[in-house]
């Protein structure tokens, strides 16, 4: 029986190492013949380890650049076409649109994965029709798209983007529990001085400004509180947080800047809360992480974060865009003692354990894929 043969294409490569490694590894080691298809950044190595082969294509910025675009386009039916694949696993918004447009034209089944709906949905108006047309065109003919949340996945059904057949939602990238486990040795409970940590890029969509505000309210009546940013600065980014806006915060003596990391764990471990007060989320990765590594979180009550938090149980939800309303939850955290602060944390812990196991999306994935196999 001939192998079949599963193209995945993303962003980046980062994106593929972090969030879609076991799902990859599954795949490979059920025998399927895996082409990786992404551009060239410093994960490249990573992907040395999963056994499956790599195409590199240019980079598929968020932003609209014609060229860059045709020929990204133009590289994903070069490769469709050479590698003839049974079925190709898209990730991402171009990929999504550019890659289902190929496969559409060259009859090749498509499975989408709409990870968060992002900046062009956040602020609305022109661009948002755009994206949501391009969406429409090229998602029509897709076997099966996968959404990180109902919200999202309501908005495409009654936009008509997508049949209400083919769809489902996945608890995001799902949560590999046995590499994200509670650190008791690093616990910061019994300390004095209590850590919030914000995880994400550097962005203003990410709440970021909301964050280093309500840090500013809390540090005039709290003295042993600190607040942590942890992440990428993304430049490129028309919502991006500044370098210089950064160093003010710090010489201000608010919150004091990680820089970036690719392993996120002890810094997780040394906090007491994590905190992401983003404007709209697919499912946020970052909180996932905390979560399962047994730790409170806040996040606002919006598309993505929601889902995360049980509000009171494993953590606490806030309005988006109130800095009031987040600096208020973040003194519910500051009021509670030792023991209701690790009852929090085995709460999300178990939260994880229940509905956001990465085995949940690597099992979806797999009943899409052989039942599309079993048709062909």
């Amino acid at each position: 029986m001939p192998t079949h043969k599963i193209i995945i294409i993303s962003n980046t490569v980062f994106n593929l190492v972090n969030f879609r490694k076991n799902l990859i590894s599954t795949l490979v080691d059920k025998d399927f013949d895996v082409v990786a298809v992404a551009p060239l950044d410093d994960y490249i190595s990573n992907l040395d380890n999963l056994k499956c082969k790599l195409e590199i294509i240019p980079s598929a910025s968020r932003k609209v650049h014609v060229l860059n675009d045709i020929l990204l386009i133009f590289r994903y039916f070069v490769i469709f076409s050479r590698v003839k694949p049974d079925i190709v696993l898209s990730y991402t918004s171009k990929p999504n649109i550019y890659g289902s447009l190929v496969a559409r034209v060259l009859g090749i089944s498509i499975v989408n994965n709409i990870s968060g709906l992002g900046t062009p949905f956040i602020q609305g108006g022109w661009l948002e029709y755009i994206v949501g047309l391009l969406y429409k065109i090229s998602l029509k003919k897709s076997k099966y798209v996968f959404f990180q949340n109902k919200d999202d996945q309501k908005i495409f059904i009654d936009n008509n983007f997508v049949s209400s057949k083919e769809v489902g939602v996945i608890p995001g990238s799902g949560i590999d529990l046995t590499y994200f486990l509670p650190d008791v040795s690093t616990s910061n409970i019994d300390k004095r001085n209590v850590v919030f940590l914000l995880i994400a890029r550097m962005m203003r969509d990410k709440g970021i400004e909301e964050f280093v505000e309500a840090a500013r309210k809390i540090k005039k009546s709290y003295k042993n509180v600190s607040f942590q940013l942890l992440g990428y600065i993304d430049i490129k980014s028309k919502v991006a947080i500044s370098v210089n806006d950064i160093k003010s915060w710090e010489n201000e003596g608010i919150i004091e800047y990680l820089g970036h990391t690719e392993d996120v764990r002890p810094f997780i471990a040394m906090a007491d809360c994590v905190v992401l007060p983003s404007y709209r989320e697919g499912t946020p990765r970052s909180l996932l992480e905390a979560a399962s590594m047994g730790k409170p979180i806040i996040a606002t009550n919006v598309a993505g974060c929601k889902e995360v938090v049980d509000d009171g149980i494993n953590g606490y939800l806030c309005d988006a865009y109130n800095s009031d309303d987040l600096a208020h939850k973040m003194q519910h955290i500051l009021a509670l003692d030792s023991i209701s602060i690790e009852k929090m944390g085995m709460a999300s812990r178990k939260k994880m354990e229940n509905e956001f196991d990465e085995k949940i999306v690597i099992n979806k994935y797999l009943s899409v894929i052989n039942g599309i196999i079993g048709h062909k």
